[in-house]
């Protein structure tokens, strides 16, 4: 990630702590601290949900195909076809696929259906169309470090 986020990041920490303390003993008053109060309860949402995805896109990718194994789930391996990781439902994975007449990365889950007379798993990402995960499909997976 690039180095100005990772400096924002860190900004967004310290604001974050700033209303947390302020949102502790909140200022007793009217209808103006009222507003006030829950604008910045908002926003500390707001900041949590950043920081939160922040620190997961700054972790380290593996990266790989997908390959059915013998329960019909699909795992990621590497290019020496060692199993990174397997999937079930719910699994956050990113898949490398068509956004807008473009194949580009795109951050999702695995999860399960019935399409017509297919019963697989497939990719959950809006703005993907939800494709269905295939043998050799590039994919990756972030990791602790």
């Amino acid at each position: 990630m690039h180095e100005k986020y990772r400096s924002l990041r860190y900004e967004a920490e310290v604001l974050q702590r700033k209303v947390s303390q302020v949102l502790e003993n909140p200022p007793l008053g009217g209808f103006e601290e009222k507003i006030a109060q829950e604008q910045f309860e908002r926003l500390l949402e707001l900041l949590q949900d950043t920081v939160e995805e922040m620190e997961h896109y700054s972790k380290p990718v593996k990266t790989g195909t997908l390959r059915r194994i013998e329960s019909r789930k699909f795992e990621l391996v590497d290019r020496d076809r060692r199993s990174l990781r397997t999937f079930s439902c719910g699994s956050s994975i990113e898949c490398y696929v068509e956004v807008e007449e473009e194949m580009t990365w795109a951050a999702g889950r695995v999860e399960h259906t019935r399409r017509g007379d297919r019963e697989d798993y497939y990719f959950y990402c809006r703005e993907a169309g939800h494709p269905f995960l295939e043998e050799g499909m590039k994919a990756r997976i972030r990791v602790s470090e």
